[in-house]
């Protein structure tokens, strides 16, 4: 439940959800769209520093555990996925295709995303050296959802490490 009274993001976000007054989608012209991993997005609503997406993506998606830097917002459920936040699954898969009255049972539901907590599911980096040692490793995800991994490695071996996602 989002309580308008709790700061300007929560206002915007019960009045975007609950008020009646966006009755059609208002996508802008510059950077609407956005594709990264079988995850499409589109701008629905953007004024001033508001802005409301919808991502779609196919069934049985896992979402990589990420953060959002320099964003506050809510994620919102609709259908079919997990949820999950800072590593807790918050709808598990077959709550999410649970219906009720012919609509999704939580669709709808919120939670709040701030600057220090983590969306999507964990996921584990397997890095292979063959010859070489691992030194140091660096991840960071940027406002546009693109992770960088840094790794140093020794030179013992001319080989780059091989990196496997699970």
């Amino acid at each position: 439940m989002i309580d308008p009274k709790e700061d300007d993001l929560s206002y915007f976000a019960d009045w975007y959800l609950n008020s009646g007054d966006i009755k059609r989608i208002y996508t802008p012209f510059k950077n609407p769209l956005l594709f990264i991993e079988g995850v499409s997005g589109i701008v629905l609503y953007r004024k001033n520093n508001f802005q409301v997406e919808l991502f779609i993506c196919e069934p049985n998606t896992i979402i990589p555990e990420h953060t959002h830097p320099d964003v506050d917002s809510y994620e919102l459920f609709l259908y079919g996925m997990k949820f999950t936040h800072s590593g807790e699954e918050v709808i598990t898969n077959k709550q999410s295709e649970e219906e009720m009255e012919g609509m999704p049972s939580y669709a709808y539901e919120t939670i709040r995303v701030n600057l220090e907590s983590s969306c999507g599911e964990k996921r584990n980096v397997e890095y292979v050296f063959k010859n070489a040692h691992l030194l140091s490793q660096n991840l960071n995800t940027d406002a546009d959802n693109n992770t960088k991994v840094e790794l140093r490695y020794s030179t013992v071996s001319r080989y780059k490490p091989d990196i496997f996602y699970t």
